[in-house]
């Protein structure tokens, strides 16, 4: 920029020639830049960022610290060798990405203001501080939804993204426990799908004759309906299904427990995150209450199958939800 303010009648004129220098983002990660640097931990963070870079990475390994912290000696030394500008690009990811963090931190005490903000007008930690996230962070976690706090325990000191972990109580890739352990609304869900065999109806109480195969296309809406249009909670039996198959169009249902799935900081994940962790509460206490409903009688057990194999049947006899034109 001195450069250029030289050839140049003044700086104003520099600036009318290059607008994008007049962003609002320009400026306000110029301004929080200088905010958080004057801060012990936000000063050592910016020397951090500069002398071991952040290497960019997919969004599935932001979680990974180990992966994070990756050094640019290699890259340097690859461009070097095919005659690239190795320093200029290095430097400017460089610049690129505390730019980054900085917006970054800017992002989070928005949405910190906004959902929290009797909480960010108390606060005596230095505004745009890692301090403030870290309150962020604990806030989110007691009043909206679960954030694991041992992340930033780490070698990463910060969120670089909102990780969403499975909430479910079964683990239904790996296994997480005896066939026999499972509650009675599951096995039928893993019986029915076809997951445990020929013979693995006989091992739930209450079925006393060989279900029909796994549902298609065609017979599927025939059983939902059936079990839409029943008295009592069977309906919720196809969320049991689709807990067990991750398929429910939840995150905090459809991430295995041991994974994270990432979403980038901002308002509006927040809140669809905090609406689904509602919903999710829900979908379960559905999905218990027929589990209770289907253990106080056999004879409801037998109910569940006897409408899956109606569904199976009709279909195979012409049977549709709909009528051609």
């Amino acid at each position: 920029m001195n450069q250029a303010l030289q050839t140049t009648t003044s700086p104003a004129a520099w600036l009318l020639a290059h607008p994008e220098h007049l962003s609002l983002e320009r400026a306000t990660s110029y301004l929080v830049g200088r905010v958080r640097a004057r801060t012990p931990l936000g000063a050592a963070e910016y020397l951090k960022l500069t002398a071991a870079p952040v290497r960019s990475s997919s969004a599935g390994s932001l979680l990974r610290p180990d992966v994070l912290r990756l050094g640019l000696e290699k890259i340097a030394r690859e461009m070097e060798a095919e005659g690239l500008p190795a320093e200029e690009v290095l430097n400017r990811q460089l610049k690129d990405g505390w730019r980054q963090r900085v917006q970054l931190a800017a992002t989070k005490m928005a949405i910190y203001r906004t959902l929290f903000g009797l909480e960010y007008g108390r606060s005596q930690s230095p505004p745009y501080s890692l301090q403030r996230e870290r309150e962020l962070y604990e806030l989110v976690n007691r009043r909206l939804f679960p954030i694991d706090m041992d992340l930033i325990k780490g070698e990463l000191p910060y969120l670089p993204m909102i990780p969403v972990q499975g909430t479910q109580e079964h683990d239904w890739e790996k296994g997480c426990c005896a066939f026999e352990q499972l509650q009675t609304v599951f096995k039928l869900a893993l019986v029915l799908s076809g997951r445990k065999g020929k013979d693995g109806w006989r091992q739930v109480k209450g079925i006393t004759e060989q279900p029909a195969p796994p549902l298609d296309a065609i017979s599927w809406p025939l059983f939902v309906y059936a079990l839409a249009i029943e008295p009592g909670p069977l309906r919720h039996f196809v969320d049991a299904i689709n807990l067990t198959c991750y398929s429910t169009k939840n995150p905090w249902l459809d991430t295995p427990s041991d994974g994270f799935m990432p979403y980038e900081w901002s308002a509006s994940n927040v809140a669809q995150l905090t609406f689904a962790r509602v919903q999710a509460g829900a979908l379960n206490a559905g999905v218990a209450k027929l589990d209770q409903w289907l253990d106080e009688g056999p004879e409801r057990v037998g109910r569940l199958v006897a409408l899956w194999n109606k569904a199976s049947n009709d279909a195979g006899a012409g049977v549709r939800l709909w009528r051609r034109r």
